[in-house]
């Protein structure tokens, strides 16, 4: 299993000193990539991005599909000619090659938020690229922001948790296969899903078993993933679920994704 903290990766400071980058997960296969943990095969990287307060982050591009997820703050996301505020909980997705910059509007607080991202496609052998770009440039691709609180949830993996699915495959998703928030109020069912995905320890605090391994977890883990790897989480607290923003890519990219639940412990 692998299981990382966000305080436990180096800030960076990037985008022209506009913002800081903790890499928490990067592909394996970057060799020439420096920065951040390299573990992944088709999620491009897991990272968390603090936008410095007063400024705004470098307006820019990149080659890969991109969904952020606001941790803390409110602010502004601007594309050409489309602005909309965004707050704590909203999930962003931002198509590959459409420009964006984004800033606090809380005096002296950052805005805070992961960027998940896969490249386009994720088994491109093409190194995903930073371009900066002048803020009234504008792209045919739409970004679209949906807050999970505002979504209606449904019982998944047999009933042993509250999903919400902010973002699926084509609504908008062309390469990331989902973006869930999982409620889980006791023990989600031991299962497996051809999905390289990661968990991200929103609220509360519990276990993941992964493979037969088990680890605690708690608000700001990372845990990963690889595709038909079995894995399940429980709440260690009786007065509040675990709350796990989950984000995958299928393995292989465009296959549809699936999933088998109530497996046994020897899986």
């Amino acid at each position: 299993m692998w299981k990382i903290n966000w305080r436990d990766s180096e800030p960076i400071l990037e985008f022209e000193d506009t913002c800081y980058v903790r890499y928490l997960l990067r592909r394996s296969d970057r060799l020439g990539l420096r920065k951040g943990l390299k573990i992944t095969s088709c999620i491009e990287w897991v990272a968390r991005m603090v936008v410095l307060p007063d400024k705004k982050m470098m307006p820019h591009t990149k080659n890969v599909e991109e969904t952020l997820y606001i941790l803390s703050g409110k602010g502004i996301i601007k594309s050409g000619g489309f602005q909309q505020e965004v707050k704590q909980y909203d999930s962003i997705h931002i198509p590959a090659m459409v420009p964006r910059t984004l800033w606090s509007t809380v005096a002296h607080q950052p805005l805070i938020f992961n960027s998940y991202a896969a490249s386009t496609p994720p088994d491109t052998e093409t190194i995903p690229e930073v371009r900066k770009m002048e803020e009234r440039h504008t792209n045919e691709k739409k970004i679209s922001v949906r807050n999970w609180l505002e979504l209606p949830s449904v019982s998944a993996h047999g009933g042993t948790c509250w999903a919400t699915t902010v973002f699926s495959r084509s609504s908008p998703l062309e390469y990331i296969g989902f973006n869930t928030m999982m409620s889980v109020p006791k023990v989600v069912s031991y299962h497996r899903h051809n999905v390289e995905a990661t968990y991200y320890i929103n609220e509360g605090q519990g276990v993941v078993r992964v493979a037969g391994e088990e680890l605690p977890c708690t608000e700001g883990d990372i845990v990963y993933m690889p595709p038909e790897v079995a894995h399940q989480a429980w709440t260690t607290l009786l007065d509040q679920p675990l709350n796990v923003f989950c984000c995958g890519v299928p393995v292989p990219w465009n296959s549809e994704p699936w999933n088998v639940d109530d497996l046994s412990h020897t899986e």
